[in-house]
């Protein structure tokens, strides 16, 4: 039995997230890493409607999110990591990639916050204004979606299927008119649930081709740098949704993730293939927790709280040996998840 550790990205943000973290000297010690790198406080004791967490700024600061995200899950990484827990397995969503690779050892948590810094800018610079965002589809197909997104720009609105989260979930990015045309077309032909997402940029699609360029700098010097080092564990791409420990691989991705979609529901059906039984999501957790329980319901979903404790004997049960399974399993009976390593 393993366990794969997953981390959220933008639209699963909180208002007062950074002050909700698991008590203890982990967080501690995160936040005081992090209130270094940006020279001012955040978490307890930054209070306020000028709290780095407060309402406005996530809502619609793409930077502020990004970096809160990045923080509250390397809090909770951390906190597990001191308590024996480690996962066999990483997967971040969007920007939760790159805490991803900071669980996983290939980054460092300040390199981390200044990609995230980087990335965030770039990607608000690449589309300046505030009419621009997300939509989330559920109850269609990924090919009804893009058939939609298809129409709407056939009619002259900006507008892009993005994120594949689950077989029937499916999401779009682009200006807030052609959003509104795409959410009218899937409602038209019976689509479930239509939510707008706290994203106030339109990320993982062509809007963002420019951003790629400076990140594939950027991760290019780590890389040279011996900063972005070898995980010490499988780490999923979000492109392809494969799993690698190719300091390289990750390079490509995280640079490339930004401007190509999000293919969540490959990257958690390859780690179930592999013998994960326990998807625990770190904070703000909640939205990965939902789909693994929809997708794969003979494993185990869990989402972290501030109860860490709790958390790590649940990990530790599902990590106990049991065979000859007992260690990550690489075997799939589908061909194109079979690859090293």
């Amino acid at each position: 039995m393993t366990v794969a550790f997953l981390f959220p990205g933008q639209g699963a943000q909180r208002t007062g997230m950074l002050h909700d973290l698991p008590p203890g000297f982990e967080t501690y010690r995160t936040l005081s890493d992090a209130a270094a790198f940006l020279g001012r406080p955040v978490g307890p004791g930054d209070d306020g409607p000028n709290a780095f967490d407060s309402e406005a700024p996530m809502r619609t600061d793409t930077t502020a999110i990004q970096l809160a995200l990045l923080i509250a899950g390397t809090a909770g990484a951390r906190g597990l990591a001191a308590r024996g827990c480690r996962p066999d397995w990483v997967a971040g969503h969007s920007v939760g990639a790159v805490t991803a690779a900071v669980a996983a050892g290939a980054l460092d948590l300040t390199d981390a916050l200044d990609l995230v810094r980087l990335r965030a800018a770039l990607m608000s610079a690449a589309v300046p204004g505030d009419e621009y965002g997300m939509v989330a589809i559920g109850g269609l197909s990924q090919a009804q979606v893009e058939r939609c997104a298809a129409q709407a720009r056939a009619e002259g609105l900006t507008v892009y299927a993005s994120n594949v989260n689950a077989p029937d979930q499916a999401a779009v990015s682009g200006n807030i008119s052609g959003l509104d045309r795409v959410a009218a077309l899937c409602r038209e032909r019976g689509a479930a649930r239509i939510n707008s997402l706290h994203v106030p940029i339109p990320a993982h699609c062509s809007l963002l081709d420019g951003v790629v360029a400076p990140l594939t700098d950027h991760l290019a010097d780590l890389a040279r740098a011996g900063r972005l080092r070898r995980p010490q564990c499988a780490w999923v791409t979000n492109i392809d949704g494969r799993p690698t420990r190719d300091p390289q691989r990750m390079a490509a991705d995280l640079a490339q993730g930004v401007a190509r979609p999000v293919r969540w529901y490959d990257a958690t059906t390859g780690l179930y293939e592999r013998g994960v039984t326990l998807f625990t999501e770190l904070m703000p957790a909640g939205t990965l927790t939902a789909l693994a329980d929809a997708a794969f319901p003979h494993a185990r979903s869990y989402a972290v709280g501030r109860d860490l404790d709790s958390a790590a004997v649940l990990i530790r049960r599902f990590k106990l040996p049991v065979g000859p399974l007992s260690a990550p399993c690489s075997f799939s009976p589908y061909p194109h998840h079979q690859e090293p390593l």
